[in-house]
Order: structure tokens, then C-alpha cells, then sequence
């Protein structure tokens, strides 16, 4: 006869987890663990599996809260050659993807004055390039295949797979 060696339930706000460890004779433990119901599977673009935890509502808003910040943190550049040339790169990526996504989010670009050569996209189609990244791309060939891999990660729902991660990983 199975009997329940103890139960653990933790709250991870706004997620509920409960670990149940089950005896069965000889020392054997059964453990399952059951995640709240939001908990979902789903594919990214190239159909490869993903547990999240965060709705797409969810992770635009902390990103839209995270670039805001960002913004205020960073200094913008006042470089209008540069900031129309990384928009118009931008237009043109934002151009070549699907309807619902270029519907989906409302894009935004902003060029940040520092010397890394970095790019960046946050969940909810907020894109940023570092000004020192317009002196390594070559031409708008290369900046576009920086910036359209930075795009990659917002469709591909990275952001929510990796806070997902960090969460289940921290309870």
C-alpha cells in the first residue's frame, strides 16, 4: 500500500506549483509535479518545443516595461543620419515578415549612443541598436542581418521560454 511520505505546496506568484512525493515500498519515490494550468507547450517558428509560463500579454508588457527603463538609462542617440538609417533598415525587416506579425506588436527602433557593437529586440516589437554596431556593419546588409536575428528572437518567443525557465528552475 503506497502511503504519502509528505507534500510541499509552493506559491510562485502568480503560478501555483505542488510537489507531491510518494512512497512506494523499497524506498522507491514516485515525484510528479503539477504546474497551474497556464502552463503551456507550444512550438517556435521552426517547430522546436517550448514550455512557457507567461502569457504573450505578459511578456510584451515587461517588455515594453524593460525598454521604457532602457530608455531612460541609455543615453538616445541625437544622430538623425544614423537613427534614419537603422529605421529604414528596420522598415524593410519589419516589411518582409508575415502580416500577423507586423500587426501583431507595435514596433518601435531606438539607437543608443555607446560604443557596443550590439543590437537587441524585446517582446512587443521594441528593437535597439547600439550606435557602435554602425561602425563593425559594413553595410545595411549586415546591420539588417544583425537586427532581423535580434527580430528572430521576439517571434521565436525566446524571452517567455527563458523567464519560464528561470522561474521553474527557482521554485
Amino acid at each position: 500500500m503506497e502511503k504519502l511520505q509528505f507534500a510541499l505546496l509552493i506559491e510562485a506568484t502568480p503560478f501555483l506549483l505542488s510537489l507531491v512525493i510518494i512512497g512506494r515500498g523499497k524506498g522507491r519515490l514516485l515525484c510528479s509535479v503539477f504546474l497551474s494550468l497556464r502552463i503551456s507547450c507550444t512550438s517556435s517558428p521552426l517547430n522546436r518545443r517550448q514550455v512557457v509560463i507567461f502569457s504573450e500579454a505578459e511578456t510584451v508588457q515587461q517588455g515594453e516595461h524593460l525598454y521604457r527603463r532602457i530608455q531612460q538609462e541609455e543615453e538616445i542617440s541625437t544622430d538623425s543620419r544614423n537613427t534614419l538609417y537603422v529605421r529604414c533598415v528596420a522598415d524593410h525587416i519589419i516589411a518582409a515578415l508575415d502580416e500577423s506579425q507586423r500587426t501583431n506588436y507595435l514596433w518601435e527602433i531606438t539607437v543608443f549612443n555607446s560604443e557596443q557593437e550590439n543590437a537587441f529586440a524585446l517582446p512587443g516589437g521594441k528593437i535597439s541598436v547600439y550606435s557602435g554596431l554602425l561602425g563593425v556593419a559594413q553595410n545595411q546588409h549586415q546591420l539588417a542581418a544583425v537586427m532581423a536575428h535580434e527580430v528572430g528572437h521576439v517571434l521565436a518567443n525566446h524571452s517567455n521560454e527563458r523567464a519560464s525557465q528561470s522561474t521553474i528552475r527557482n521554485i
